[in-house]
């Protein structure tokens, strides 16, 4: 019983380090406007006509020149009007998670739906990772809407 609890206690620690350079850096929020902004997903069209997409993002540990950045990027009242004239939302979020380093190794992720009154029409799920090295980039893109 001793093991789990010490490897609990060794997270624990973890985290709280992690958690107090994250709390003690300084975060910046960006805000684009959507409107007339297009998504094409298959042979749909759909253009925003309200909304903005807003980025937080701070660096929360730095060691020499090399920095580690970490944010979200979020749609906010984002509406969108398809091609037929209804009207949709577009909501989710993205995270990214990278080092300021040659190559620039990390993580980008994008979970979006477009919902309309019935529920989920389409979506965009896509994931870029970067090794350490920046010479091998993963692309994942599984929504309906390719992310581009």
């Amino acid at each position: 019983m001793r093991r789990p609890a010490a490897v609990l206690l060794l997270a624990g620690a973890v985290f709280a380090l992690f958690a107090a350079s994250a709390l003690s850096a300084v975060w910046t929020v960006e805000r684009e406007p959507l409107i007339g902004a297009e998504l094409t997903c298959g042979e749909r069209t759909y253009t925003a006509t309200g909304g903005a997409f807003v980025t937080r993002s701070a660096v929360v540990s730095e060691h020499g020149d090399v920095a580690r950045v970490v944010g979200t990027a979020k749609p906010r009242h984002a509406r969108l009007v398809g091609d037929a004239g209804r009207s949709y939302r577009l909501v989710g979020a993205g995270n990214f998670n990278f080092l300021t380093i040659e190559g620039e190794p990390g993580h980008f992720n994008v979970t979006f739906a477009i919902v309309g009154r019935k529920g989920k029409v389409d979506d965009v799920h896509f994931r870029a990772h970067v090794n350490k090295t920046g010479t091998h980039v993963r692309f994942s893109n599984t929504g309906s809407c390719p992310f581009e």
